[in-house]
């Protein structure tokens, strides 16, 4: 019986993908996809054009209209939101805790519009410091992604939070999530 199940659900995952998301709701928000590289000793956002211009790397979902990223948007979340509030990545502030993965960050802005931006580096530190611990080691791709990731979010994440509340016309209250 417990083999039919996993061999069921491995079916429906290889032949379904969408499946696990399905009857879910996206939460209102800002969901950005972000291309980072390192060069050098800097972290590049490849994909300012497609954020900012185009906006197909972009959503910015109200919650209610329908859009034909919102699926494409609930495939990539499903897999990066805490369990429950205590599974957090960084427990003492609980700044940045929309998102439980080392691929995604995620907040909103009342979590932290008051806070020191130097409070704010040392969580997101202490959020990847969580996150790091569930990047398999021996998978170098994702090393690289999650080291490029963090490496920008630490340097760079203040710029783009001013440029994407900048040029959307949401609230600052707004959740806002990247993904990577």
């Amino acid at each position: 019986m417990i083999q039919e199940i996993i061999n069921f659900v491995k079916h429906i995952s290889q032949n379904d993908k969408a499946v696990f998301a399905r009857n879910l709701q996206l939460r209102e928000g800002i969901y950005i996809l972000l291309d980072i590289e390192k060069q050098g000793e800097n972290f590049e956002l490849l994909n300012e054009k497609e954020i900012f211009d185009s906006k197909e790397d972009i959503l910015v979902y109200d919650g209610k209209s329908e859009d034909d990223k919102k699926t494409e948007w609930l495939n990539i979340i499903t897999n990066t939101k805490p369990t429950s509030a205590a599974k957090i990545f960084n427990p003492n502030k609980k700044i940045y805790n929309s998102t439980c993965s080392g691929f995604a960050l995620g907040f909103n802005k009342k979590n932290y519009a008051d806070k020191d931006e130097n409070l704010l580096i040392q969580e997101v530190a202490q959020y990847f410091q969580s996150a790091e611990k569930y990047i398999e080691k021996n998978n170098t791709e994702h090393q690289v992604w999650f080291h490029n990731f963090k490496g920008f979010c630490l340097n760079r994440l203040g710029f783009l939070l001013w440029k994407t509340y900048k040029n959307t016309e949401k609230q600052k209250r707004t959740p806002i999530s990247f993904y990577f």
